[in-house]
Parts: C-alpha cells; structure tokens; sequence
C-alpha cells in the first residue's frame, strides 16, 4: 500500500487536479517555499486554482523513503529534473487520512554525489 504523500506525489505528476484536490481536507492549507511562494494556500478553491496553473510537469518525483504515523505522513525523494532536486515533504492527516497541512523542503540542483549521499 502506498503512503499519502507516494500518491500525491504519483497524482501531481499526472496533473490530475480533481485527485490532489481530493486528497485535502476541505480547510486543508499547503504551503511551500518554491512552489507557493511561502504563502499558504487554504481550502479546496485554493488549492484547485494553484493545481490547476501548474505548467505541464518538466520533472517526475520518485520517493525514495515514506512512513506515516499518528496523522503524519513523511516522504522523501529526487525529482527528476536536470539537475535533480532533493525533497522532504510532511503533511498532517486527519481522522479520515485527509492532508490538513502540506509542506516540503527542497536542495535544487544536486550533483551526482549529493544525489548518491541524499537518496
């Protein structure tokens, strides 16, 4: 079975915007440095607008670690791009496995020693 965060990550991928929005708890925030610009996006319009203005994808993510536990889900991974970027993405659940908070952390442009040493 799949962690929360390897079928985000599989969904955003295939820009399906109807999944990701699903995955969200209604009020469900993200937040991230890069791809938000800092600044938390709240709530299923939100979020649909954002998903739905991303360009078409110019990398895929592969997880190389994920666990959850007590409402937490933790991934981490490279997504493929030239040069690959290293990221750690966390996301709260609620009772119902829905993403209450999302956020990620990334190392953009790795060479291939830091690539080896991360993942």
């Amino acid at each position: 079975m799949s962690s929360v965060l390897e079928r985000y990550f599989a969904l955003l991928d295939a820009r399906d915007v109807d999944g990701l929005v699903a995955m969200f708890a209604p009020d469900g925030v993200m937040i991230t440095p890069g791809g938000t610009g800092g600044r938390p996006l709240a709530g299923h319009q939100a979020l649909r607008a954002f998903f739905a203005g991303l360009p078409p994808p110019a990398a895929t993510h592969r997880v190389t670690r994920a666990a959850e536990s007590d409402g937490v889900s933790l991934a981490e991974g490279v997504a493929r791009a030239v040069p690959p970027v290293y990221f750690l993405a966390s996301a709260r659940l609620d009772g119902d496995g829905l993403i209450t908070r999302w956020t990620s952390l990334v190392w953009p442009g790795l060479d291939g020693e830091q690539e080896q040493a991360l993942v």
